[in-house]
This record gives structure tokens, C-alpha cells and sequence, in this order.
């Protein structure tokens, strides 16, 4: 036989069911309840980590960025900076002398010549126009033109005589000269 004898009325024994089954119920959806919030608290937690993780990346992209831009934006003024000096350094190369080209036409003569005239015709180009006493000074006109005829005077490109007189115990003349 049974060794479990209920001697409760059929209905007693029925809510006594029902409350054990309650129980198990409440048990149960306590435990499914916990379950989807444990579910739900690491699901918060990853995205919350993904989230800050992304943020910083985001800051660290930002800056690389700031950088090279700063870092484009100097290379290019740096080349632009560049290329005008070379620009200016061959303007420079290229240019005419003024001043040298003339202390060089003026020292074309020694001391014994004076320069009455001087003027600048062209680049490089002059007229000179002077006085000579005696006739070593003239002379001394004619080689240097001479000189420069065969190439033997450096840094001078063609010399003409245009005129020549005599007049007041002075030779007066008139000359064209061209530098290289």
C-alpha cells in the first residue's frame, strides 16, 4: 500500500496543487527574469565598451588628421617657398650687373685719360667720350682697342674708335664699347 495517506478533502487537496504550482511558476519566471537581465546587463556593458572604444578612435582619427592636414599645408608651402626661390635665384643670375659692368668700363683707362662722357646705350653697351693729352695717351687707347679686338682683354666683348680730333693740344675722342 501507500504509505502516503491523504485524508485532506479533494478541494484542499487541489489548492494545494495549485499553490505548489504557483510557487514553481513564480520560481520559474524569477529565473527567466534574472536570466534576460543578466542578458540584458552584458549586452549594456559590451555596447558601453564598444561605445568608448569607438569614441577614442574617433579623437585619435580627428587628430591624425589635424596633423596631416598641418602636415600637407607645410609641405606644400614649403614647396611653393621653394620653387619661388629658384624662381628669384635664376632672376638673379640672370640679371644684368649695372654697377660692376660700369666700374669695369671705367677702369677700361689709366689715370692718364680723362673721361668726359659716359652713358649707357644698351646692356653691357657705352659711349665714352674723352680727353687725352699727348700722344702716349692715345696711344694707349688704340692697344687696349686692340687688345679687345683679338681677345686678349677678359671680360670685354668689341671696342670702336668713332672719332677722333685734335683740338687745343688735346686729343679729343669718341668710342664705343661692349662688355661680355
Amino acid at each position: 500500500m501507500n504509505s502516503e495517506l491523504n485524508l485532506l478533502p479533494s478541494q484542499a487537496k487541489f489548492q494545494a496543487k495549485i499553490i505548489n504550482l504557483k510557487k514553481k511558476v513564480t520560481t520559474f519566471l524569477w529565473g527567466v527574469t534574472g536570466f534576460w537581465l543578466l542578458v540584458l546587463g552584458v549586452t549594456f556593458a559590451v555596447w558601453l565598451f564598444f561605445r568608448l572604444n569607438l569614441n577614442r578612435e574617433k579623437d585619435n582619427y580627428t587628430k591624425t588628421l589635424a596633423q596631416y592636414k598641418s602636415l600637407s599645408d607645410n609641405a606644400f608651402v614649403s614647396e611653393k617657398l621653394k620653387y619661388r626661390a629658384k624662381l628669384v635665384a635664376k632672376m638673379l643670375d640672370e640679371r644684368f650687373e649695372y654697377g660692376e659692368s660700369i666700374k669695369k668700363a671705367q677702369s677700361f683707362f689709366s689715370e692718364k685719360i680723362k673721361v668726359e662722357g659716359f652713358e649707357l646705350l644698351n646692356v653691357g653697351d657705352f659711349e665714352i667720350s674723352g680727353v687725352v693729352a699727348g700722344v702716349e695717351g692715345i696711344d694707349e687707347v688704340e692697344e687696349k682697342i686692340e687688345k679687345i679686338a683679338e681677345g686678349r682683354l677678359e671680360g670685354f666683348a668689341f671696342a670702336k674708335m668713332k672719332s677722333l680730333s685734335f683740338a687745343n693740344n688735346a686729343w679729343e675722342f669718341n668710342m664705343e664699347l661692349k662688355l661680355e
